[in-house]
């Protein structure tokens, strides 16, 4: 097993795309078989996607003064304008569906509340939608295919 798989099997937003995979091909999609699967290229833009936020994190860390402030901000008006979108109760349990709306949703928010935005022509729409992963990976997201419709986070 190689670091990249290990990591992909640890990851929280992995496993929310697993499950949305496994519920809409019936059939158990893992790390271990993603890779020969229907669902290989969504994945890989998944990943991509997430890994933007990754960078667009670690790049502004250092050098913005109050930036943990300043991302929870940013993640919470993220959250907050995918929240009627993901909780949507038609789709069911189409989380793939559910994903693809959520970033749909989240490419035309504006996201003022956070003094992020003020930096030019950093945050665009891969980073806004690998946001979405991150918030899966916080906890704030549980998955994609199994919504709790009573809480609202």
């Amino acid at each position: 097993m190689n670091d990249e798989s290990e990591v992909v099997r640890t990851l929280p937003y992995c496993h929310a795309l697993f499950e949305a995979y496994s519920a809409k091909g019936k059939q158990n999609i893992t790390a271990e078989n993603i890779e020969g699967s229907e669902y290989k290229s969504h994945f890989e833009r998944q990943k991509r996607w997430f890994n933007e936020a990754a960078w667009y994190e670690r790049s502004l860390r250092d050098t913005v003064v109050d930036f943990d402030d300043q991302y929870d901000l940013l993640k919470q008006d993220v959250y907050k304008g995918i929240e009627p979108v993901y909780h949507d109760e038609d789709f069911g349990t189409d989380g793939i569906k559910r994903l693809k709306k959520v970033h749909q949703q989240v490419v035309v928010l504006q996201l003022d509340r956070s003094n992020l935005k003020n930096i030019d022509n950093i945050l665009g729409n891969d980073t806004k939608k690998g946001l979405c992963h991150v918030l899966v990976n916080d906890g704030k997201i549980k998955s994609w295919v199994k919504v709790d419709y009573d809480e609202v986070i």
